[in-house]
């Protein structure tokens, strides 16, 4: 899903992007994708449906050979897997991302906890530029297109050192 902006590598290019209320979904499943003690790096993590009816599955990225659903925390049996996704309505919201932006999407939120911000309320993008990773949080109702914090909440923002995922920044977006 990653995008560059331009053939500039240095260039701030999309990693990933997702809602506020999908990451919730996603970190609460990852301890039960940690007991596999399978390898972040080959593995999406795609959500399907909201609240107590949200499936976060961990679907391996080459052959999707293997996959690991989980739901209010339990891991499914591949039957209610294949069961759940069967009902899923083709137009229900999925969000996915790569298992690796978990970790800095994860360390962005720690860093903003000081605001109280509920995630439910925003979108998450994460990009890359140089040898940092930007983590932004922008309200999930803003206009598209918008400059800054074009929602009626406010935005935020964090710079995370790529190598060590420490962070270099936070702020809000006017």
């Amino acid at each position: 899903m990653a995008q560059t902006t331009a053939s500039n590598p240095n260039q701030i290019r999309d990693e990933d992007k997702l809602r506020g209320s999908s990451f919730l979904a996603i970190q609460s499943a990852m301890p039960v994708f940690q007991t596999h003690g399978l390898n972040p790096a080959q593995y999406r993590a795609v959500v399907t449906g909201a609240g107590a009816s949200a499936v976060t599955v961990f679907v391996e990225k080459e052959s999707q050979a293997r996959s690991v659903g989980v739901r209010q925390g339990q891991e499914m049996s591949p039957a209610d897997l294949s069961a759940a996704m069967a009902q899923a309505a083709p137009t229900e919201p999925r969000d996915a991302i790569q298992a690796t932006s978990i970790a800095p999407v994860a360390t962005a939120v720690e860093a903003l906890r000081r605001f109280k911000i509920d995630l439910n309320l925003y979108l998450i993008t994460l990009a890359r530029e140089k040898a940092s990773l930007f983590v932004i949080f922008t309200d999930k109702d803003a206009p598209p297109g918008g400059f800054g914090a074009s929602g009626k909440r406010p935005g935020y923002e964090v710079e995370l050192n790529a190598q060590n995922l420490s962070v270099v920044r936070s702020n809000l977006i006017r």
